[in-house]
């Protein structure tokens, strides 16, 4: 008898154990299979997100590019005129980005009229109108105030300016072309603020230089500029 029951008792916990065994494996497989499950779920899910700082940094423009018009006023006797601008600009990778050198191309043409007098003309005076044709090539370098982060700035800018000039003088009914080429420069203030693509930009402009043709005399192309243009960042 006490043999009979003790090999029930070792069947018992024989079965148990395999039982045992069973439910662990069991597990072990169900274990895997979610495993398995979760790998492509995981594997499809999106990197991090950049850092703020290298976000930021993606934002800052490389490229200016810039059309405007404004008035112009000559600080000779020549009267005001309109005035329409080019310009576009490489921002430096130093200072953020806020350091930049760039071209610029404006046109403009004041006028004037008068009359003079002459002892070898047989009327008294002669009436006569003048035109100066300004096409005005900049290089400026400019800097930006704040951040690109913010939604408006003030900046400025200094550079050459390099004037091509055609003035024409018509008197008595005849008509005589002067051109020349003057080197000067250029100062710049204003201001921008962010709309779309790019900003609205507000300055005034003082380009200068002197001039010594035959029908102006010594005189300047100097003017006081006021300019409303809109600059794509890219």
């Amino acid at each position: 008898m006490i043999r009979r029951s003790a090999r029930a008792s070792d069947t018992g916990c024989s079965v148990r154990s395999r039982r045992t065994t069973a439910i662990r494996s069991a597990r072990t497989i169900a274990s895997l299979l979610l495993l398995a499950t979760a790998a492509p779920a995981l594997a499809a899910e999106p990197a991090p997100a950049a850092s703020a700082p290298a976000a930021t940094e993606a934002k800052l423009p490389l490229l200016l590019l810039g059309v405007g018009a404004g008035v112009y006023i000559p600080t000779s006797s020549l009267g005001p005129s309109f005035l329409v601008n080019l310009d576009g600009a490489f921002q430096l990778p130093v200072l953020a980005r806020k350091l930049g050198i760039g071209l610029g191309l404006a046109y403009s043409q004041p006028t004037t009229s008068g009359a003079i007098s002459d002892a070898r003309l047989s009327a008294p005076q002669a009436d006569y109108d003048s035109i100066m044709r300004e096409l005005v090539l900049d290089v400026l370098i400019s800097y930006r105030i704040l951040p690109w982060s913010s939604r408006w700035s003030p900046h400025v800018g200094v550079g050459p300016a390099f004037y091509f000039l055609a003035h024409k003088v018509t008197s008595l009914g005849l008509e005589q072309t002067e051109t020349s080429t003057q080197v000067g420069f250029k100062l710049t203030a204003g201001a921008d603020f962010r709309i779309g693509p790019g900003a609205l930009v507000g300055e005034v402009r003082f380009p200068f230089a002197m001039v010594g043709q035959r029908t102006t005399g010594d005189s300047n192309v100097g003017a006081v500029s006021v300019v409303v243009a809109y600059r794509f960042r890219i």
